[in-house]
């Protein structure tokens, strides 16, 4: 099984040749602070060679129409139906963004965003692809080929987040998305599928290792728009249409609802179809939510907020001030990366007044350089991240519970940078990038011990600066269970050289026919080995002056032609 990265990070894909199969999870276009990722280089022999494509969550879906509609692809795509709606949206949303940025004012163009560099699909190809994806729902098992299945399972991320088990005879292999063991809207991460596999392979990334506790920036964020709206203010929240602004909904209209003159706005192209669509995803929401439908109310306090008049939907900000009241106004808008968006011109807009706040929550690694193309600015601005992604501690007891033999991580992890705790090469913790990682089977490996006198006579060779490597030449000796390598030196003054010499292959040829092992073949090979076949049972002998070698896959036929030489051996003794 090989496993690399798809495209220059792991959150872009990840490959996984599996059981034959080539498998392909996720295929993005930004990182999770929403910034624009490098275009991917296709390898175009290489996506034909797809046999199946995974979506983990909706914002892993965004590069997906480049490879439907652009390439020869004919693989089969599987997703959760919320990765699907969402994910359409999304990509609607984005070829929007486009299309105004090429006739946009000059403000849209300084702050340029590089993914409009490049050719971009269109409405008529995100439809295209949603058409080609085969929905999928939690705990299914989907039979890839007759040895291999898959079974999907909440990553307890998003609305229809999925973490994906591969299941062949000899192997389990788990790849865990951007999870979450938060307790937020959506359906919590499910543990059990992901069990003791032999290989975890982990693409979602780690939260940022200063980010605050998820509840201790809402309540920063409650207490910044309270303290904006006492003074007559307005505030700006740069956020997608989906996802964690659900939550952020939730909490604000349960401890702003006694503060009279304001009013709570989502300004986005999709807004209106995002925010109604999640009122009929009860199936992938927590109980406690699954437990209002039955009381036959809202799933979420959003949705309540829509139908009571209390939030309000607008395609753009020219639609937002069409209808503006003297009231104090709470925008979500989009895009959280400051680089597109009607969130542009609106911050341009109130940036000069000290009265009104802008609260950024999307976790980044330089806020300061997300403002550069706003300066001066005048408005409070705040900054509470919130980052439902694991955290290290959170990490390394989910890999405890999980207890795979192998954690496969990306190269960034390895690196000290915004980790608090970076993961050694050690045998558990390896990496993967762009070159190809292969996992090999640990049952085929087996310890051997060494004799103290064999130990002191090796010397080390440097493979790098952590690893050093010994070569050894003995006999493997099997003794209670047990392999030992001990030194040749009891076996040096040994006639076995002769006793090979001497063996009659016309008489062992005889022997193994005689046994009712079929016709022999001799032949001499290259590298000066005699060679006899047996071509009933798809066996060989290989043996020369030094050593001796059956090759076959039926230990019964092992064993038997092995008796037959030790027959020989022991008559030679005699």
């Amino acid at each position: 099984m090989d496993i690399s990265t798809f495209g220059l990070f792991s959150t872009q894909g990840v490959l996984i040749k599996f059981s034959d199969l080539t498998i392909l999870c996720d295929c993005s276009l930004f990182s999770i602070d929403q910034k624009p990722l490098p275009f991917i280089d296709y390898n175009i022999q290489e996506l034909e060679n797809i046999d199946y494509i995974f979506i983990s969550n909706f914002y892993h879906i965004m590069a997906l129409p480049l490879i439907t509609e652009f390439t020869h692809f004919t693989g089969k795509i599987f997703a959760t139906e919320p990765t699907i709606e969402f994910g359409r949206l999304l990509m609607n949303e984005l070829v929007h963004e486009k299309e105004k940025y090429l006739i946009g004012k000059d403000f849209l163009r300084r702050n340029f965003n590089p993914i409009f560099n490049n050719p971009l699909y269109s409405i008529y190809d995100i439809n295209s692809c949603i058409e080609k994806i085969q929905h999928v729902h939690y705990g299914e098992i989907l039979r890839l080929s007759e040895d291999t299945k898959v079974i999907a399972s909440s990553s307890g991320y998003c609305l229809g987040g999925t973490n994906w088990t591969f299941l062949n005879s000899d192997k389990k292999v788990v790849y865990l998305s951007l999870s979450s063991v938060q307790h937020c809207h959506q359906c919590p991460l499910q543990i059990e599928p992901l069990l003791n596999p032999d290989a975890l392979v982990i693409s979602g990334g780690i939260a940022h290792s200063n980010i605050h506790d998820i509840n201790d920036s809402m309540k920063k964020i409650v207490s910044t728009i309270m303290f904006t709206l006492k003074n007559c203010g307005n505030v700006i929240i740069p956020a997608l249409s989906c996802g964690i602004i659900f939550d952020i909904l939730d909490c604000l209209s349960i401890y702003t609802k006694d503060i009279k003159n304001h009013s709570y706005h989502v300004i986005s192209p999709i807004a209106k179809h995002s925010l109604h669509y999640s009122g009929i995803l009860s199936e992938w929401m927590n109980d406690k939510l699954k437990e209002r439908v039955f009381q036959q109310d809202e799933p979420m306090r959003c949705n309540e907020m829509l139908t009571n008049g209390q939030l309000h939907t607008h395609f753009s900000i020219q639609d937002f001030f069409k209808n503006k009241k003297s009231e104090s106004s709470i925008i979500f808008i989009d895009h959280p990366s400051l680089n597109m968006g009607d969130v542009i011109p609106l911050i341009n807009l109130w940036k000069n007044d000290q009265k009104n706040a802008l609260i950024l929550i999307t976790p980044t690694d330089n806020v300061v350089e997300m403002l550069n193309n706003f300066q001066p600015i005048y408005m409070n601005v705040q900054y509470f991240p919130i980052d439902i992604r694991l955290t290290d501690k959170q990490f390394k007891d989910l890999i405890i519970k999980i207890n795979p033999k192998e954690v496969l991580l990306p190269e960034s992890h390895f690196k000290p940078s915004r980790l608090s705790v970076t993961y050694p090469d050690d045998g558990l913790y390896l990496k993967y990038g762009l070159k190809s990682y292969h996992l090999y089977n640990r049952n085929k490996i087996k310890t051997a011990y060494i004799t103290e006198e064999l130990a002191k006579k090796q010397f080390p060779k440097h493979h790098n600066e952590s690893c050093l490597y010994y070569l050894y030449r003995g006999i493997l000796e099997f003794t209670n269970g047990k392999i030992y390598i001990k030194s040749l030196k009891a076996y040096e003054d040994s006639n076995l050289d002769v006793k090979y010499e001497e063996i009659d292959i016309q008489d062992l040829c005889q022997k193994i026919t005689d046994a009712g092992l079929g016709e022999t073949l001799v032949e001499k090979s290259k590298d000066d080995y005699t060679v006899i076949k047996l071509p009933v049972y798809h066996a060989l002998l290989k043996f020369n002056s030094r050593s001796i070698l059956i090759e076959t896959s039926n230990n019964k036929i092992r064993k038997r032609v092995f008796d037959i030489i030790k027959n020989i051996f022991e008559n030679y003794e005699n």
